[in-house]
């Protein structure tokens, strides 16, 4: 399988470095012999992998931009401008196989975990080390099964999502490491309940084994559980969700923010710089894995202050009147500073200002994981398990509105919301809050939800609505034919 040889030299490409810090034995015995098991079984060995996947996580094509940007624009939040660079307007139309592309680095990540995972107990690293790195490989795989399973598998609520008839073919579980060529196998796609349930064990265990000290750019036990609240969302199981979210929240670990440090994007910290919200994230360091032209920035900004960027992505309209605006304006503070209205080629847009480039362009933080996250999903969780838990969803929503600057939801009288209407709004806060930080065609599908979108609606049901879900390339299936392709490619 081509994907599988992609790990084998990315492992490679990896202990590369680690010869020039060799002890005096291994110095003494030639590099093309080097036994790359020996080089695991050494703490800064397996160190180096570790590190290789926030390194990975980082490009582009993943959270540097593409997995970020893309689920935007296939959905409904963001458009691409009428002048514009040629990026991304094949997703802008969802011209079918237009979509994520991140199977081949998500299984590199895996690989790398899964070597961790494998040689860590009898590494030279000491204990307190061993469980902290077994703690991140757990987390990180678990981190890319679900990225893996809700890009290219359907919802595991909505199986039939789409023409074709039940389909609950997830993405391939590989747990043991490959490191020469013997390794590779030719796996089939495993259940998506399979998969479910193994980023859930995953999870588990991290949740076992990290600490909630150090900092946000790596996993702690927060992080673990914030995780294990977005995924038992997305599965169905909504007092598990709940469950976690009330972990997450009741550690206080990291608090919901207050306005007064939410919302800045001038100096740190905020947005782009150590946002005071966030659980887990991508921190860049100066002159470090810089996209350059490829940058996040340059798909969203233009001529903001210190950002000069294509400035491609404007909100849809709907997103505007999901803010509330009225022309240009909106009592709706996540409008009024995190927003900019500018014109490009005669064109009204409408730029978010999130990622402002605080620190330098192309290297601004990035929050995989965040506290309003976990309130919008307890809100959620609770609404849809219904009856009294509806109370609770209503005051975790109100925090979050009232942050925002935005009427709150009445919490008694005959003007209270229940059932259908209550969740429809929570999705909607969901929505603006969450703009532009790559949730919003996850969230769709995962609730069966139409894409009301310009310049025309994907229904749920229809065929239109299996090119939501990902392709799996064609060369994986011919390198692999175990693989079955998705319904409609």
């Amino acid at each position: 399988m081509r994907n599988k040889y992609l790990y084998k030299l990315a492992m490679l490409s990896c202990f590369v470095v680690l010869l020039s810090n060799c002890s005096k034995p291994l110095e003494t015995t030639p590099k093309n012999s080097l036994e790359l098991t020996f080089a695991l079984g050494t703490k800064e060995g397996l160190q180096a992998t570790l590190i290789a996947i926030y390194n990975s996580l980082q490009n582009s094509g993943y959270y540097g931009r593409d997995f970020i940007v893309i689920p935007e624009i296939l959905a409904d939040n963001v458009e691409i401008t009428t002048a514009n660079s040629n990026r991304f307007i094949t997703q802008g139309t969802n011209t079918p196989g237009a979509h994520v592309n991140i199977w081949a680095e998500s299984y590199a990540n895996i690989n790398r975990a899964n070597i961790i995972l494998a040689f860590i107990d009898n590494s030279q690293a000491s204990a307190a080390e061993k469980i902290q790195f077994k703690g991140e490989a757990y987390f990180l795989r678990a981190l890319m099964y679900h990225n893996l399973v809700k890009s290219y598998a359907r919802s595991p609520l909505f199986l039939a999502s789409g023409t074709g008839g039940n389909f609950d073919l997830g993405v391939p579980i590989i747990t043991a490491p490959v490191i020469d060529g013997a390794g590779i196998t030719f796996p089939k796609r495993n259940t998506v309940a399979e998969v479910y349930t193994l980023i859930m064990q995953d999870i588990v265990n991290a949740n076992s084994l990290l600490s909630n000290t150090g900092v946000a750019y790596r996993p702690r036990r927060v992080a673990a559980q914030a995780l294990a609240s977005r995924v038992q969302l997305f599965n169905g199981n909504y007092a598990e969700s709940e469950r976690w979210a009330d972990s997450v929240i009741l550690q206080n670990v990291v608090p919901l923010a207050p306005a007064s440090t939410y919302f800045n994007t001038t100096t740190a910290p905020g947005w782009g710089n150590a946002h005071p919200e966030t659980i887990f994230g991508l921190s860049y360091q100066t002159g470090e894995n810089n996209p350059g032209t490829d940058a996040l920035q340059y798909i969203y900004y233009r001529n903001l202050p210190t950002i000069q960027g294509y400035g491609d992505a404007t909100t849809q309209i709907s997103l505007r009147n999901a803010y509330g605006v009225v022309g240009t304006t909106s009592t709706d503070l996540r409008f009024t500073n995190l927003v900019s209205v500018q014109t490009k080629s005669s064109q009204q847009v409408f730029y978010t200002k999130k990622w402002p480039g605080l620190r330098q362009l192309g290297q601004d933080d990035i929050m995989i994981l965040r506290t309003s996250e976990i309130y919008l999903n307890r809100a959620e969780a609770r609404a849809k398990q219904g009856g009294a838990k509806e109370a609770l969803a209503i005051a975790d929503v109100n925090l979050i509105k009232s942050r925002a600057g935005i009427p709150t939801l009445a919490t008694s009288g005959a003007g209270v919301l229940a059932g259908a209407t209550l969740i429809t709004e929570i999705l909607k806060e969901r929505r603006v809050e969450l703009a532009y930080e790559g949730h919003r065609l996850f969230d769709l599908v995962r609730n069966g939800l139409d894409v009301n979108k310009n310049p025309s609606n994907i229904v749920f049901g229809t065929n239109a609505y299996n090119f939501l879900i990902a392709p799996i390339l064609q060369a994986d299936v011919d390198a692999n034919p175990q693989l079955v392709k998705n319904p409609g490619y």
